[in-house]
C-alpha cells in the first residue's frame, strides 16, 4: 500500500475539509501540509487497508484545525477598522471617558471572546450584525441551513454575554 498515493488523490479532499472549517486558505494549506507530514512520518505497516488511511487523515486534519483554532484564537476575521467603527457606533451615550474606558475594554476582551465561537458562528455574528445580512442570506452564504444559522447566531450571542458578564467587561 502506497500511502503517498493515497495522500494525493485524497489531498483535495483534505483540503476542502480544513477549509471548511477555518476562515483563511492559506491555513487550510497548512494543516493539508501536517497532515502529510505526520502520515510521512508513520509506518505503512500501521494501516490495514486505504480507507483506514483516508479516515486517519481527516482524523488529523480535524484535531490539526481544532489546535490550529485554540492556538489563534485571538485572531478575528473582520476587515481592518470595520469592528472598531461598528462597536463606535454601537456604544450607549456614556460620558465620553466612561465611553472610551468602555470601548477600550470591550476592545481589549472581544478577541478572547471571539475566540470561544466556533467558525460558523464567527461569520455568522459578522454577516448578521456587523454585514446587516438576514439569515436566509447567511445560510445561502455559509451553505447552511437556516435553523442551524440561528442556532449559531444564539449561541454566539450567549456564549459572548456569558463570557463578558463573567469577565466583569459589561459591570458598569
Amino acid at each position: 500500500m502506497n500511502t503517498l498515493e493515497i495522500y494525493l488523490n485524497n489531498k483535495t479532499k483534505l483540503l476542502n475539509f480544513a477549509a471548511s472549517r477555518l476562515t483563511r486558505k492559506s491555513d487550510a494549506d497548512d494543516i493539508v501540509q501536517k497532515v502529510f507530514i505526520y502520515l510521512n512520518n508513520k509506518r505503512s505497516e500501521d494501516f490495514t487497508d486505504e480507507n483506514h488511511v483516508v479516515s486517519w487523515m481527516i482524523w488529523v486534519a480535524k484535531n490539526e484545525c481544532a489546535v490550529h483554532f485554540r492556538r489563534n484564537s485571538k485572531y478575528i476575521p473582520f476587515e481592518e477598522g470595520e469592528l472598531e467603527k461598528k462597536v463606535d457606533e454601537s456604544v450607549d451615550t456614556y460620558g465620553e471617558t466612561e465611553e472610551r474606558d468602555f470601548k477600550a475594554l470591550f476592545m481589549e476582551k472581544l478577541p478572547a471572546a471571539m475566540g470561544r465561537l466556533s467558525p460558523l458562528q464567527k461569520k455568522a455574528i459578522d454577516l448578521y450584525f456587523l454585514k446587516g445580512k438576514n439569515r436566509q442570506e447567511i445560510s445561502k452564504i455559509t451553505k447552511s441551513k437556516p435553523d442551524t444559522v440561528s442556532v449559531a447566531i444564539n449561541k454566539a450571542v450567549k456564549t459572548l454575554k456569558d463570557y463578558f458578564n463573567k469577565s466583569g467587561a459589561m459591570d458598569k
